[in-house]
């Protein structure tokens, strides 16, 4: 657990802050009721973009850790291990063909 925290903390910490940050200016915005539409329209471009960021970046890297886990068991001598330990390479082959997501 402490890898996943690590590799999701940065984009979920800059997923939280620009929500807080889009909610403070719409109340700015709803209580001067000042016109500011161009800037509007930007700070919500920039912080939906900052916020996809994060959920790719969290994406890219959980399919790159997956696919580095394929290629080290694929990369083993397992012929050389105990019965019991090509079995479980075999499953952990098995696992890693299939696509990975966050759920």
């Amino acid at each position: 657990t402490s890898l996943v925290e690590s590799i999701c903390h940065l984009p979920l910490a800059i997923q939280f802050l620009t929500c807080v940050l889009f909610w403070c200016l719409t109340m700015v915005y709803v209580a001067t009721n000042i016109d500011y539409s161009l800037f509007n329209v930007m700070v919500l471009f920039w912080l939906s973009l900052i916020e996809t960021f994060g959920y790719s970046y969290l994406g890219s890297q959980l399919m790159a850790e997956a696919n580095g886990v394929g290629k080290a068991i694929y990369d083993l001598p397992w012929y050389e291990h105990s019965p019991e330990l090509q079995r479980y390479y075999r499953l952990m082959l098995q696992r890693v063909q299939r696509p990975t997501r966050i759920t």
